[in-house]
């Protein structure tokens, strides 16, 4: 510990990586998450100290309980600086696999990974048993704690209580897989389409089914949106110019003009096509129809988009896919305005808060042993930083910010064989408060 500040709540941390593959050159990731440091302080604090009668072993043990309560602990997290990360292929060289603690410290400490972190807690009596030059070997793991500002609790999803739809429980493969998914632009209905001909238009007030409607018939893997302004939904072919259209109020099938691109914009003045070559294959605009679109300033000329969404007010599109960043773009020019990086190995769905201060998307993380398991992640935009996450299910499918901000929805694959699934909706605001009795 290099660092105690009580009367700021701060603590500065150095943390050593100490766990080397040399053969294969690899080391675990440095932490950032707010359940790794809850752990170390409570490590030191476990006995007749504040923290540890705060907090159980049972409860510190429990990682969905460190998950969930860990926020109201742990204020904020800054890693400020680094050294030898990554390491340089010669260096892997001079290492050892594993560094055993010596007193006060590790062999070879400069050749180290390693990071200095400025850590700010809720009350200084979790800093109580702390001395500066105190040193202690601990573990780190994938956790998935939730690091959300008091002032933005109320604009965060909460991951942990959705409300399960089974839209198309029953049906057969294709059939039986959601696969389109998109709020009306009110926020009164969520339409969501089967892989083929399905589509059910669910009320966003108490999430009844408003219809299952009989006679689609616009083949495999349809594209879904809302005509702009309305309560009717077009489905467009995968291949081709086929459309089919329904309107809620009437409950019946429709004749509107063509819906091209697979997102747009809430007023329908942008849209975008991708997924056939790189970056966008279309893009639409008061100034007409590009194709094969790369934006102003993208450093990769060959990326695949999967995934796109438009802020409310039309200023932003969010872009990603097959790569590890999520891309901004301003549509008015088609250039890059901010690039959120490395979250993965891939995005496949996306979504983004009607004011574009939170980014939801569904990633690849390989944070865990299950190969086809994506994490569901949300993003303040302001730093780039995860601010809750969720595992469960393949979440493979496509993502929805409901216009009103009240509600994300996600299609979710539960079968291992790729068909099947429901629609999870997770509310919008987690608690500002610790739950009574957190602190004894």
């Amino acid at each position: 510990m290099l660092a105690l500040e009580p009367e700021r709540r701060k603590v500065t941390f150095e943390v050593f990586v100490v766990y080397y593959d040399t053969h294969a050159k690899t080391y675990p990731p440095l932490p950032d998450e707010p359940g790794f440091f809850l752990h170390v302080l409570w490590q030191q604090g476990r006995w007749e100290h504040p923290l540890g009668e705060a907090i159980t072993v049972d409860q510190i043990l429990n990682d969905e309980w460190v998950n969930l309560h860990s926020r109201w602990f742990i204020e904020n997290i800054e890693r400020t600086s680094t050294a030898n990360h990554p390491p340089q292929d010669e260096d892997f060289e001079r290492l050892y696999d594993f560094y055993y603690e010596r007193p006060g410290g590790w062999k070879d400490e400069e050749l180290l990974v390693q990071a200095e972190y400025e850590v700010h807690v809720t009350d200084p009596r979790w800093l109580e048993q702390l001395s500066v030059g105190d040193a202690w070997g601990t573990a780190a793991y994938p956790m998935a704690a939730d690091d959300v500002r008091y002032e933005e609790a109320a604009y965060v999803p909460d991951l942990r209580n959705a409300v399960t739809l089974m839209p198309f429980e029953g049906r057969s493969k294709e059939a039986g897989t959601p696969g389109g998914l998109a709020f009306s632009d009110d926020g009164r209905y969520l339409a969501v389409a089967s892989d083929k001909d399905g589509l059910l238009i669910y009320n966003t007030d108490d999430w009844t089914e408003h219809a299952d409607v009989d006679g689609v018939r616009i083949g495999l893997f349809p594209q879904l949106v809302w005509v702009p302004g309305e309560h009717v939904v077009a489905l467009t072919a995968f291949q081709g110019d086929g459309q089919w259209a329904y309107d809620v109020a009437a409950r019946a099938s429709v004749d509107v003009p063509r819906q091209p691109g697979k997102a747009r914009s809430r007023t329908g003045r942008y849209r975008v096509d991708y997924g056939e070559g790189y970056w966008l294959d279309a893009f639409v605009s008061d100034s007409g129809i590009a194709e094969g679109v790369v934006p102003v300033g993208a450093d990769d000329p060959e990326f695949t988009v999967e995934s796109a969404a438009f802020t409310a007010d039309e200023s932003r599109l969010f872009v990603a896919g097959m790569g590890a960043n999520i891309h901004v773009l301003d549509p008015s020019t088609v250039s890059i305005v901010g690039t959120i990086a490395d979250v993965g190995e891939g995005v496949k769905g996306l979504a983004v808060s009607p004011d574009g201060a939170y980014v939801a998307a569904t990633v690849d993380t390989n944070r865990y042993y299950e190969p086809s398991e994506h994490e569901l992640c949300v993003w303040r935009i302001t730093d780039h930083k995860i601010i809750t996450r969720r595992r469960g299910g393949i979440y493979g499918g496509p993502l929805a910010w409901s216009p009103d901000g009240r509600w994300l929805a996600a299609n979710v694959t539960t079968d291992v064989d790729g068909y099947g699934g429901e629609t999870r909706i997770f509310p919008i605001g987690l608690p500002a408060d610790p739950p009574a009795g957190l602190f004894g």
